[in-house]
């Protein structure tokens, strides 16, 4: 009768409703507990909606700064950019690990010290064949170039590289565009006639990690380190920053390199041989096109 199907239905709809709250309310749980692990806020979306508001790295930028931002169509990650100059970049370095649709990447990038946690502060570390994408490269149907461990590739400028659609690996005079414009900076705002160069460097590094940073134009450079494959060691990680340029002779290939202190060699780009290139992986960064 009409008594007992009310009944039914009652019970069915609690029953509904009680399961849903409890997801909802577990679902609530674990995003806080990460939340509160990873250091990224929570926001509410409203309909009770909850999403993370933000992402590890963005902890160490600069809020004074107003950052644009990209979205990597591979993965669905937002990355925050930053214009420098004539030119933009990315505030933050690159995370991408789909080595499925980059074979390039396969076993080719790492966290710093296998910890995930470091691929979300630092990005990924990766291998110079892996960020110049030499897998793509390879076997492009119109151009076809060998540019990975034991070649040289020198006339490619500028490839995209492990970068997102409409953005490349940048070139040693692009990094030279940083240098150039921090020193301007820095002699025009707050450099003192006649102090280290250094000064460069300080306006790069991010604030919330470095002992001297300034983070002056919203660079915000992170101290990542590097792996070592030869000797399979992590090193330098929370002291000194590397990102991979593609720029290289017969001889050396060319790296972007800022340490923890106040040297005047503290900031710049610097080299490897060629034979050494292939025992690093670093940090990389993109400029868009």
């Amino acid at each position: 009768d009409c008594n007992e199907l009310h009944l039914v239905c009652t019970q069915e709809i609690l029953a509904k409703k009680t399961a849903d709250e409890f997801l909802d309310s577990t679902a609530a749980d674990l995003k806080a507990r990460c939340a509160d692990a990873l250091g990224i806020p929570l926001k509410d979306m409203g309909n009770g909606d909850i999403r993370f508001d933000g992402k590890v790295s963005w902890n160490y930028l600069n809020p004074e700064i107003t950052y644009g931002e990209v979205v990597d169509e591979r993965d669905g990650q937002v990355y925050k950019t930053i214009a420098i100059d004539t030119l933009v970049w990315m505030a933050e370095n690159l995370n991408y690990a789909d080595s499925i649709n980059s074979p390039s990447l396969l076993g080719k990038s790492w966290c710093y010290g296998n910890e995930p946690e470091n691929c979300l502060k630092y990005g990924r570390i990766y291998t110079f064949g892996a960020a110049v994408d030499s897998f793509a490269l390879a076997n492009d149907p119109d151009n076809p170039v060998q540019c990975g461990n034991g070649y040289v590739c020198k006339e490619l400028r500028p490839i995209r590289g492990l970068c997102m659609e409409g953005w490349h690996l940048p070139s040693t005079s692009e990094f030279h565009v940083i240098d150039d414009y921090a020193m301007s900076i820095a002699t025009k705002v707050y450099m003192p006639k006649g102090a280290s160069t250094e000064v460069t460097a300080q306006a790069m590094r991010s604030a919330y990690i470095w002992p001297y940073g300034d983070d002056t134009f919203g660079f915000s450079l992170l101290p990542g380190g590097y792996y070592k494959l030869d000797s399979g060691q992590f090193k330098d990680g929370g002291q000194v920053a590397y990102l991979w340029s593609l720029d290289y002779n017969e001889d050396y290939v060319y790296m972007f390199v800022v340490y923890d202190d106040v040297s005047i060699s503290s900031g710049g780009t610097t080299h490897v041989t060629l034979e050494e290139k292939y025992m690093y992986a670093l940090n990389m960064r993109c400029v868009k096109d």
